[in-house]
This record gives structure tokens, sequence and C-alpha cells, in this order.
């Protein structure tokens, strides 16, 4: 890889920049790391509230490693670290309590800083010692200290978007592990009525309608998986449209198939099949 440049917002108290003019990717030999191999770069690091000290670091080779068990299959080993899938409804609710009080002190940093910055004492953009000077010098301050002001900002908004982001994956997950154990019911509300309804499309059309119907609630429950993630929509509607649509329709169905006895006719399907087929089929 070549001209690379790598923001880190690992640490909520400082700001960093990786540059390097070229670098290379691998595995340790374990698997267990990832390597980020850097070669002609700088490393600048600022402190997120006022950018003092500012410290520049020029490098011939910089090595970052990073933990790649996501990348690699492994046998899972008793009392090792388990996925946010592994963990128990009750565990995932603490992370996103722990989560949420996190994104909570951050509101706070943010708020202070408006507040500090744009709305309680904004003089320190105009100060009394430089209005003597001419305007355009001192627009020329009043600009650096706003973007500034921008720069310290940014982090802490993007932070907040990435707990609300981690915050949403975790009800996703809190919330599938009831929606999907609730599937089963609901697919027997379904499967019930149509297996009386389409007994004579044999076995063909029987498992056509049952791929039919997993494959909307697999789309329903990926997308809306997928767009909570992203915040797009609750974590509640995302897991629980599948169940909850097919649910009213396995209802009707049986409803229908209690009251009158209602048969699915696939017969002008025939006519798709090549008179050939259809004379042995007959045959037979």
């Amino acid at each position: 890889m070549t001209n690379l440049t790598i923001y880190d917002y690992s640490s909520a108290q400082s700001f960093n920049v990786v540059t390097a003019k070229r670098g290379e990717i691998y595995f340790t030999a374990n698997r267990k790391k990832l390597i980020l191999n850097l070669f002609d770069g700088e490393i600048h690091t600022s402190n997120v509230n006022d950018f003092k000290p500012y410290r520049k670091l020029e490098f011939k080779n910089h090595k970052i490693a990073m933990d790649a068990d996501q990348f690699s299959l492994s046998e899972s080993a008793g009392g090792g670290r388990r996925g946010d899938r592994e963990l128990s409804a009750g565990a995932i609710l603490g992370l996103v309590d722990s989560v949420s009080k996190l994104n909570d002190l951050e509101i706070k940093r943010l708020d202070s800083r408006i507040n500090s910055d744009f709305i309680k004492d904004t003089t320190h953009f105009f100060p009394v010692e430089k209005r003597q000077q001419s305007i355009k010098i001192t627009l020329y301050h009043v600009e650096d200290k706003i973007r500034a002001a921008r720069n310290a900002l940014t982090p802490m908004l993007r932070r907040i978007e990435n707990n609300h982001k981690k915050m949403n994956s975790y009800w996703v997950e809190i919330h599938k592990k009831y929606s999907i154990p609730f599937a089963c019911i609901v697919f027997v509300l379904i499967g019930a009525p149509l297996g009386t309804m389409t007994r004579k499309g044999g076995l063909g059309v029987a498992a056509a309608i049952s791929l039919g119907f997993f494959l909307v609630y697999w789309a329903f429950l990926i997308g809306g998986e997928k767009l909570s993630d992203r915040g797009l929509l609750s974590p509640f509607w995302g897991t629980w449209t599948a169940n909850i649509v097919l649910g009213i329709l396995g209802i009707v169905l049986v409803r229908k198939s209690a009251k009158e006895r209602v048969e699915l006719n696939f017969d002008f399907l025939k006519k798709f099949i090549p008179k050939s087929w259809r004379n042995t089929s007959e045959n037979n």
C-alpha cells in the first residue's frame, strides 16, 4: 500500500493521525495478530480538549499490531472471550448500560465545549489586545480559533455516533435472541394451513412455497438488522417485522382453513411443461 493516512480514535483524550509513504499488512505466524508495517512516515498526536501540546514524530519504520481473532476460524476454548451473539441477554444489557454511561459523559463534554466556545463567552475569538489590528488580521485569528474549536468537536461527535451504533447493534442482538425462537411458532401457523391447501401440488410445490416464505423471512431479518445497525430503523422493528408480517398472514390462513376448506390449485403450471414430459407423466 502507498500514501497511507490512518485516523486513530481509540483514545478518548488524544487524537492521532499516522501517515506513511508505503506499508504492508500481514498476519503473524499464529494468526493471532494483524501487523501493519509502515515505512517513512509521521505520527501527529494532540489533545482533543485544547490541542496542546502538539507532538509530531517522524519514523523510518513503524509497526502497528491489531487483534486478528475475527479474521480467522479457531476452536473456542472454555472460559475464552465470547462474541456478542454468544452472550446472554442479561450480559448484553450490561454492555448497553456501560456504553450508555460512557456516551452520557461524552455528551456532557460536548455540551461543555460548545457552551464555552460558542455560547457562554466568545470574546476569546476577538481579544482586546488585537482589536487595534487590522480587520483582516483579526479575522485570520478568529478563523484559526473557530477551526481549532471545530477540530475539537469533531472527534467528540464521531465517538457519540459510534456509541449509538454500538448500542443499536447490542439491542439488535438482544431482540434476535427472542425473535428467532418465536419464528418457530410463526412458521407453524403458516405451515399447518398451507399443508392442507397444497395437497394436490405434490412435494415440489410444497418445497417451493416453503423456500419462498423462508426467503421472505430471511430478507426481512437481514435487511432489518443492517438498517438497525446503521440507526435507520428501530432495533425492535428491524428484528420483529418479519414475525409480525408472517404471523398475521399465518393467523389469516389458519382462520380460512378452519372456517372453510380451501385448496390451492396449481394445474395452470402444467402449460409451462413440455408436452413430451406431460405425456410421459400421464402414462406413468
